[in-house]
């Protein structure tokens, strides 16, 4: 029984690692380099363009290394101190399924409405981020980073620039924002020019 408690808590304590990393990754490597290298300027792509995500190949190339180094430490670690590769693998696991669940969620935040209230937080947490202020918000799984370095906003109504609303917030027949996403969104429609009269 201890031991379970003992797995459970170090998979625990690796999704939290993969949260940290996230934050970090989103602020730190996606937004302050300002484009400088290729994940910056894969993210900053994402921004400007809401249906673009880096491609599943790239990101492989990315997560192989992060992952292959983050379990050789957490093993080594778990080896040297309690002579045991499981303590360590379960750290990285917890790892790996934090990424996991962020790849999923944050395409379904972009790509579907939300099935629950955490889907609801989700989706009003990430969109702050995207269309209110791009320093705020960089947490997607979870805003405990956001807490911990006051970046965190909680968003009242959502205004989505017309160009880059979301299918899924829109009442089909009217074009407007659905009548259930209404009190979280606003569309800001484009102005446009009146011909002028002859």
């Amino acid at each position: 029984m201890l031991l379970l408690l003992l797995n459970t808590l170090l998979f625990i304590g690796g999704f939290i690692l993969w949260t940290f990393t996230e934050y970090g990754l989103h602020n730190w490597a996606g937004h302050l380099p300002r484009g400088r290298h290729q994940v910056s300027r894969e993210h900053l792509e994402h921004h400007r363009n809401l249906d673009y995500f880096t491609p599943a190949s790239r990101k492989v190339y990315l997560a192989l290394p992060v992952v292959a180094i983050l379990t050789g430490i957490c093993v080594s670690f778990s080896v040297v101190v309690v002579q045991s590769v499981g303590f360590g693998a379960m750290v990285a696991f917890g790892f790996v399924v934090g990424w996991t669940w962020y790849e999923v969620l944050h395409r379904r935040i972009h790509t579907h409405a939300p099935l629950n209230a955490y889907g609801t937080w989700a989706r009003r947490h990430h969109f702050h981020h995207h269309f209110a202020d791009h320093k705020l918000n960089h947490g997607v799984t979870t805003d405990l980073w956001d807490r911990v370095f006051a970046t965190r906003a909680t968003p009242e109504r959502i205004r989505i620039p017309e160009r880059k609303v979301l299918p899924w917030m829109l009442d089909s027949t009217t074009g407007d924002i659905a009548t259930g996403f209404a009190s979280h969104y606003q569309l800001v429609r484009r102005r446009r020019r009146l011909a002028p009269s002859r």
